[in-house]
């Protein structure tokens, strides 16, 4: 168990460089979150923007960065970052106003929120959540000409889209929490999906919409976090305290001397 970061801000959504050498995330360590690439003791910043910037996942190459960015105006987008470029430019500013077409290429706009998005094994595709339909599910769009095909995969809503790294299954969560699995056959042309069925029963934790799984390289096991409280009987149940009149009752203290 090494930890990496010691700042005082909020440090997420880390995905690592294939080369194994950085970890990529978002960092509020300097205000709105902002793209970071860390290594064993170094942090460089890659991104200065007044829009949130978060980092969703790695080409297989690592030249490129599926980013989703917030703004108060257009939500959740999903954009694509070259990584090269960005730490050859580190601090390139990307606020509004400034042209920053040259470093960062819009996937996927709309007025509801996508985020998520996770590319293929064979770079060809990329899945992702979107709100489009007034609930979150998950679609699947080429890559990276995003607007030449879009397909939906789940059923009755979904998050945090995995895929195999066969690249002949995609995994997602249900509404439910469950962990779906959904066969996928994609070719040069088109993608095709089969009928999203239950792989696991059992409710693990899903923290947010993007989650936090994982697929093992051999597609034999998943990294997951357990539910403590659920799945061990002996452990503690969370409690809540909360003490009505704290000051009243902090001066009475003191006058008593306690």
């Amino acid at each position: 168990m090494t930890r990496l970061t010691f700042d005082p801000g909020m440090d997420c959504n880390p995905n690592w460089t294939p080369d194994g050498r950085r970890i990529l995330f978002s960092s509020t360590r300097d205000g709105l979150a902002n793209l970071y690439a860390q290594t064993d003791g170094a942090v460089q910043r890659l991104t200065t923007s007044d829009a949130a910037q978060f980092v969703n996942s790695v080409t297989r190459d690592g030249a490129y960065m599926l980013v989703s960015q917030w703004t108060a105006k257009s939500r959740y987008d999903i954009f694509l970052f070259p990584f090269a470029a960005l730490v050859q430019r580190s601090g390139v500013s990307s606020a509004p106003g400034m042209n920053y077409s040259s470093i960062a290429q819009a996937l996927v706009q709309s007025p509801r929120t996508d985020h998520g998005a996770v590319i293929s094994p064979d770079g060809r595709f990329f899945a992702y959540l979107s709100h489009e339909s007034g609930r979150p599910e998950i679609w699947v769009r080429p890559f990276p000409r995003a607007s030449e095909g879009r397909w939906q995969v789940s059923i009755n809503g979904g998050t945090a889209p995995k895929w195999d790294p066969s690249g002949r299954e995609l995994f997602y969560l249900s509404s439910a929490n469950t962990l779906m699995s959904v066969a996928v056959q994609p070719s040069e042309t088109t993608f095709r999906a089969g009928t999203p069925t239950k792989l696991l029963e059992a409710k693990y934790a899903a923290p947010g919409e993007y989650g936090i799984y994982d697929v093992s390289p051999d597609s034999r096991r998943f990294l997951m976090m357990k539910e403590t409280d659920v799945f061990e009987s002996t452990a503690a149940p969370a409690d809540m305290i909360v003490v009505l009149n704290w000051f009243e009752d902090l001066e009475a203290q003191s006058a008593a001397g306690n």
